[in-house]
Parts: C-alpha cells; sequence; structure tokens
C-alpha cells in the first residue's frame, strides 16, 4: 500500500515541478520584457527621434505587463 502512495507523490511531484520551470520561463520572459519597455520609455522620455511611441502607450503596456508578472508571481508562491 505504501509503495503506490510513494509513486503517486512522486508523479504528482514531478508534474509541478515541470510545471513550476515553465511559469518560471514564462515569468523571466515577462520580467525581459518589462525591461525592454522600460528602456524604450526612457529612451523616449529622452527625447530620441527613433522611438516613436507615445510614453503613455509605454506606461499603460508596462502596467499591464507588471499586472501579469504580480500575478504570476503570486501563483508561485
Amino acid at each position: 500500500m505504501i509503495e503506490p502512495m510513494n509513486e503517486l507523490t512522486d508523479e504528482v511531484l514531478k508534474s509541478v515541478q515541470r510545471r513550476l520551470s515553465a511559469l518560471e520561463a514564462e515569468v523571466a520572459d515577462i520580467r525581459a520584457e518589462v525591461e525592454s519597455c522600460r528602456i524604450e520609455l526612457e529612451a523616449a522620455r529622452a527625447g530620441q527621434p527613433e522611438i516613436s511611441v507615445p510614453p503613455s502607450g509605454i506606461e499603460s503596456r508596462v502596467a499591464r505587463l507588471e499586472r501579469r508578472l504580480n500575478s504570476v508571481d503570486a501563483a508561485v508562491k
């Protein structure tokens, strides 16, 4: 009886580990995208002509990404 329970526990833990790894990868992607948005926003505020996105658009994009990141971080905890 104990052996099947141990096997089931191992399978569940492996599944959780796979899901957590995928979630961590997604968080890393979101963090990179947020950092990219921040760089674009700083460049736009500095008045560089190659950045044509209005700052308000970038700010809303960063806010959306941060909300997604916070929800993913909350799910991991």
